[in-house]
């Protein structure tokens, strides 16, 4: 498999946002011309180099020109989670209320990927999964994505050397006022 083929199928597996998966392929067919036409927002993310950059940071920009990323820090408020979240279209269209995990008696603050888990199990009748691409950063990037897709987007990520993480909590986990 091809890098330009498996980023390709990445981001088409992650998103149908044609703008989005337009920037994927100018940067697997030509990184260079893709470093001139972002360079000021790799470069304030700290790319100074078309070789730096990596085809999740791609995808990660993209999904984020179309609001269809959340990207946290590793230990943001719960409700900055749940917030940014309920943003992205994919989990505002399941009609999913995630306010439950702001309301009083619950905890206000947790790790990211534990307030991922507890999300995933509030979704988990919907067809929607919260999921980490992992830019090697401090940050958390969290995109929603198809469950039956899930699988898939981790193993691609993993062929390319990138890692997805899909965290699930029982509902048992989640926790109750």
């Amino acid at each position: 498999m091809t890098d330009e083929f498996t980023w390709d199928t990445f981001a088409r597996l992650v998103t149908t946002d044609e703008s989005a998966l337009a920037a994927v392929r100018q940067f697997t067919a030509d990184p260079d011309a893709y470093f001139a036409d972002h360079e000021d927002d790799l470069i304030q993310r700290g790319i100074e180099d078309s070789e730096e950059v990596t085809g999740a940071v791609v995808v990660i920009d993209a999904l984020g020109k179309v609001d269809e990323v959340a990207y946290m820090g590793w230990k943001s408020p719960v409700d900055e989670v749940v917030g940014l979240l309920e943003r992205i279209p994919r989990v505002k269209d399941t009609g999913i209320n995630l306010e439950v995990l702001v309301e009083p008696g619950y905890p206000q603050e947790a790790d990211v990927e534990t307030v991922v888990g507890w999300i995933n199990a509030l979704l988990a009748d919907s067809d929607v999964t919260v999921a980490i691409l992992d830019e090697d950063s401090d940050a958390y990037p969290l995109i929603a994505v198809p469950t039956d897709r899930a699988a898939s987007i981790a193993e691609t990520a993993d062929s390319l050397g990138a890692e997805v993480r899909i965290l699930r909590a029982d509902a048992s986990e989640v926790p109750h006022a």
